[in-house]
């Protein structure tokens, strides 16, 4: 199974340009499943006012919805049905949990600083990721861990995947949108250009804020870890925040050491005791050559 090449869409003319940046921050809330407002102001550069005016009007066309979950928590946004077809993204709704919120919001900081550091073009989520897979029927960039009734592969997929430059899935320093295959049959390029990081390229303007969830801690680290991933080829990033089993733990570094797709593996875990259960599986199964471990503050 080969990759398909991409479909190039024609640049936005300056009639329709405020329309496109809609469509790049719903494709942005969308790849990554649920965002704070903050991530939003980050991954844009625009101030405050600037940042909830866009969104109110997106949530009123019904592409963007808000959700609080938990009482004192901030309100994260999520792409409708109708905005991820909106962003030309063949992908469903992101399932959020009161227990996920953590867990989706440091891995959309961490995304954001490894765009900062490698290129916007470069990185993809966990659900771009399963997109792609299931299009191309094969492991991307996920270790196989086992196998399902039916005999395919069972999968465990890494929250963030830096891909090197020339990979099929890197065009043009242009990132990957997934079209709806209901509409064409395949995912490339799509109306999103930028849809990594939205306003990529255009003026930055209004205060910058940094995203919460120990983003700064991430950032230290994934600009070191990123450095030269060119020559380190597909790099897979597991945002661990929470102790797994000992069992569970072993069976997925043993699917890292075994995954071809995968050149390099970086934990970046919660201090303390999850962070010794990942140095722990990785010194047994002998996969520090493949495994880095990092700290990521809460």
């Amino acid at each position: 199974m080969t990759f398909h090449q991409p479909t190039l869409s024609r640049r936005p003319s300056a009639s329709c340009r405020h329309r496109h940046n809609d469509r790049d921050l719903v494709a942005f809330v969308g790849r990554h499943g649920a965002v704070s407002i903050e991530q939003v102001m980050s991954a844009s550069g625009i101030g405050q006012t600037a940042a909830y005016r866009r969104v109110a009007g997106l949530v009123a066309a019904g592409l963007l919805e808000r959700l609080q979950l938990l009482r004192g928590e901030p309100t994260l946004l999520k792409a409708t049905r109708q905005g991820l077809r909106y962003a030309g993204l063949g992908m469903a709704p992101a399932v959020i949990s009161p227990g996920s919120i953590a867990h989706w919001l440091r891995c959309t900081s961490a995304a954001i600083d490894l765009e900062a550091a490698s290129g916007p073009h470069r990185v993809i989520t966990v659900r771009e990721l399963i997109a792609a897979e299931r299009h191309e029927e094969r492991p991307i960039a996920s270790a196989v861990i086992g196998r399902l009734p039916d005999g395919r592969p069972r999968l465990h997929r890494p929250d963030l995947v830096v891909l090197p430059e020339g990979h099929p899935l890197v065009k043009d320093e242009v990132p990957l949108a997934y079209e709806d295959p209901a509409d064409h049959g395949a995912y490339g390029r799509g109306p999103t250009a930028h849809a990594r990081t939205p306003n990529r390229g255009r003026e930055i303007t209004g205060d910058v804020q940094r995203a919460p969830g120990g983003a700064e801690d991430v950032r230290l680290y994934t600009e070191r870890a990123s450095a030269g991933t060119e020559d380190m080829g597909v790099c897979a990033y597991e945002v661990e925040l929470t102790p797994k089993s000992p069992k569970r733990l072993r069976e997925i570094i043993r699917g890292w050491r075994r995954a071809d797709c995968v050149d390099r593996v970086h934990y970046l875990c919660e201090p303390g005791p999850t962070r010794r259960a990942v140095e722990r599986a990785v010194a047994r199964l002998g996969a520090s050559d493949r495994v880095a471990i990092s700290e990521v503050a809460a």
